[in-house]
């Protein structure tokens, strides 16, 4: 080459040629000169340049500090600071450890302490691990020997665990199961042992010996011993112990990790699981109870709801208790605020998305997954994030990792949040996260408007408003409304029934979505008079609309039925179905699981403003078979004859007994209730007859209806020409 090359700085440089290979540097920045002189030059040149390496440090794991073993007593609260670890940068570490079995102990990563008050002598396994950033890590080994309480034989009278003596094969499907019983706590006074619904109770020693079914592979003991205060109780799985050959594990106390403070506001939902902050050494189904909580709230399984009623600090202890009777407490201050000091989101709390951090291939159907969600409407209150049927409520931040099979691509995320009312859901196709496929981010639904509406008094009213919303992502969309008018209903996407009184509703229809994002829409709902229906009309139900019949098996069918009125004045109607629906004031349609054999229902009805009960028998079983609306039998004395029925020249005569010296009306409908004639008698006679002309409209079903201050009677005209 014509140029030659001169490198000069730190450590040891070995040049060859135009590159240098350094050795013996130091962690640090270092600069070195590189010297470039041109020999073929009629006067030779030179120039420089600099270089700046920066050298780094190896990672190093850390080291761990030998712990010597440590002692503990039963019911003796123990406390013990794990040595601490060496490495380069100490403050970045973070701590694990797993004592097995726990008895009641819990280790702080954050101070790295052990605490707790073991309930059964014996002697646990502590292991402490301490990982760097870069994943590396040391672990220390020692054990903590539980020593029974002073004066106190193993503690409170327990089934500690079971010792199999034998497990013989009778066939198949049933062994013959010898075991002896473990107790602690044995005060020398009568034991008396039981096995629930396979043993009665016997105060004879073991070991005993039940021939058993492999379908039934767990049994509950129970034990009381004489002077000892309640009863011991243990879950023995006696055909796991069968199949290892073995001797089941001691039942241990659940463990806790802590609550963390909470709080709420009056009058504003909260919910809180306790679930994720308790665990149990057998992996035992624990079950809660709660003391001081706030007025308001009540612990439900393991969830901590409703809606707080008073402002205050309250000191709130949850209990969790296995099927062995162990158990454990933890206490956390719950602060409710008063409602005016808490200032809402901007938006309603909801998942709106997911960030894939990695996905890991584990083996041909399976991956695993790193992700975190994200929020929308936080309002810095603790977040309880769980993955439905994959992993139990969390506070703990993302990301979270799962090990997922690709037969099952997406999962359901649910969140909820201190303060903030309802579960935010969001539907994570993680699988297509990993195939490079990013989850969209969710949308709020959209409207188009509904346009302004309207109805009539006591005629039959329907609106469906799903086709004025969608949804971006393509989710199902729940709907809500307010405003309505007395006598509607909103099911589903579909508004419904019968009004009951004339004006202007401004009503508002609100879409959501499974991620809990919604758009409202709002209009006008005009309610006419029922211009037809005179004033003076009597309250009465004049017949049913059968909306629907189902089968539900042969004896049992589903209806949904809405009653027809008169007289409505607009004041709320109280409707009752005897023996089968009590009273509401929500208007129809009403749905009712009735058997055949009660064909005929009797329905009743009350209007504020009108006399007495309206009275109808609707025999829903003559309407599923045939689809007709049904007359009513008589409920009243009233004799009504209708004279030539059917009825075929346009015209119907009707008699009326049993009314005289009262008032009488005479009414005749059309099944929806529409009045074709009416007719009334100040004071009637022995006999009323009257005829009306119906003319020729075809053929159908028309109710003649007679009424007086006490009583009424409704019968059928068939109309045939």
């Amino acid at each position: 080459s014509p140029y030659s090359y001169v490198f000069s700085g730190p450590g040891t440089i070995t040049p060859a040629t135009n590159t240098a290979a350094v050795s013996g540097l130091s962690v640090g920045v270092h600069t070195f000169t590189v010297l470039v002189s041109d020999a073929t030059s009629p006067t030779s040149q030179t120039i420089s340049a600099t270089v700046s390496v920066t050298v780094n440090a190896v990672n190093a794991a850390p080291v761990a500090t030998a712990n010597a073993n440590q002692t503990a007593t039963v019911g003796v609260a123990f406390t013990y600071p794990v040595n601490a670890f060496t490495d380069e940068t100490p403050g970045s570490l973070t701590y694990t450890a797993s004592i097995v079995p726990a008895n009641g102990f819990a280790f702080n990563p954050l101070t790295r302490i052990i605490t707790g008050t073991p309930s059964v002598p014996g002697v646990s396994s502590v292991t402490i691990t301490a990982s760097d950033p870069g994943s590396l890590s040391a672990s220390t080994t020692f054990t903590l020997t539980v020593s029974p309480a002073p004066g106190v034989p193993g503690g409170p009278f327990s089934i500690t665990g079971v010792t199999t003596v034998s497990c013989l094969t009778i066939s198949a499907g049933q062994r013959q199961l010898t075991f002896t019983p473990r107790y602690a706590g044995v005060s020398g006074q009568p034991i008396s042992f039981s096995v629930v619904s396979e043993m009665l109770p016997t105060t004879a020693g073991g070991p005993y010996t039940l021939n058993l079914y492999i379908d039934n592979p767990s049994l509950t003991l129970k034990a009381t011993q004489t002077g000892s205060a309640g009863g011991a109780s243990f879950v023995y799985n006696w055909l796991g112990a069968c199949n290892a050959g073995g001797t089941p594990p001691l039942n241990q106390a659940p463990t806790t990790t802590g609550i963390a403070n909470q709080s709420g506001t009056v009058s504003q939902a909260l919910s809180v699981n306790v679930a994720y902050s308790f665990a149990d050494p057998n992996g035992d189904v624990l079950s809660f109870t709660a003391s001081g909580l706030p007025v308001g709230l009540s612990l439900l399984g393991s969830l901590i709801s409703g809606t707080p009623l008073v402002s205050g600090v309250s000191n709130v202890t949850i209990t969790a208790t296995d099927p062995g009777s162990l158990s454990v407490s933890t206490s956390f201050t719950l602060t409710v605020s008063p409602a005016s000091v808490v200032v809402p989101p901007t938006s309603p709390f909801s998942i709106t998305g997911v960030t894939t951090v990695s996905c890991i291939t584990i083996s041909a159907g399976q991956r695993q997954i790193k992700f975190t969600p994200r929020y929308a409407g936080a309002n810095g209150q603790p977040i309880s994030f769980r993955v439905v049927n994959e992993m139990l409520p969390t506070t703990n931040a993302g990301p979270y990792t799962l090990n997922s099979y690709i037969d099952n691509p997406t999962l359901n995320l649910r969140a909820t949040q201190s303060g903030s009312a309802g579960e935010a859901s969001f539907a994570y196709n993680w699988l297509g996260a990993c195939n490079g496929v990013t989850p969209p981010v969710n949308q709020a639904p959209t409207t188009t408007g509904v346009a302004n509406q309207t109805g009539t008094v006591g005629m039959g009213f329907s609106l469906n408003v799903a086709s004025s919303f969608s949804d971006p992502n393509g989710d199902g969309l729940s709907f809500a409304a307010t405003g309505l008018p007395a006598g509607l209903i909103l099911g589903g996407s579909t508004i419904s029934g019968v009004p009951s009184a004339s004006g202007v509703s401004s009503v508002t229809i609100k879409a959501t979505d499974p991620g809990s994002l919604s758009v409202s829409a709002s209009f006008i709902l005009t309610v006419n008079p029922a211009s037809v229906v005179p004033p003076t009309s009597p309250f009465s139900i004049t017949g049913v609309t059968t909306v629907s019949c189902m089968t539900i098996s042969a004896g049992q069918r589903q209806i949904k039925f809405t009653p027809q009125y008169v007289g409505v004045n607009g004041q709320p109607i109280s409707f009752r179905v005897v023996n089968e629906l009590s009273p509401t004031t929500n208007a129809g349609p009403y749905t009712l699981n009735p058997y055949i054999d009660n064909p005929t229902f009797t329905l009743k009805a009350t209007q504020s403003g009108s006399a007495g009960e309206a009275s109808f028998a609707y025999n829903w079983l003559a309407a599923c078979n045939g689809g007709a609306r049904i007359g009513a039998e008589p409920v009243g004395g009233l004799d009504v004859r209708v004279l030539g029925n059917p009825v075929q020249n346009g015209q119907v005569s009707i008699a009326v007994r049993g009314a005289a010296g009262e008032p009488l009306r005479i009414e005749l409908t059309d099944v929806r209730g529409r009045v074709i004639h009416s007719h009334y008698i100040e004071r009637a006679g022995l006999v009323e007859q009257h005829t009306v002309e119906i003319g020729r409209q075809g053929v159908g079903l028309l109710l003649v209806r007679a009424s007086t201050p006490t009583q009424s009677r409704t019968v059928k005209v068939i109309r045939t020409d």
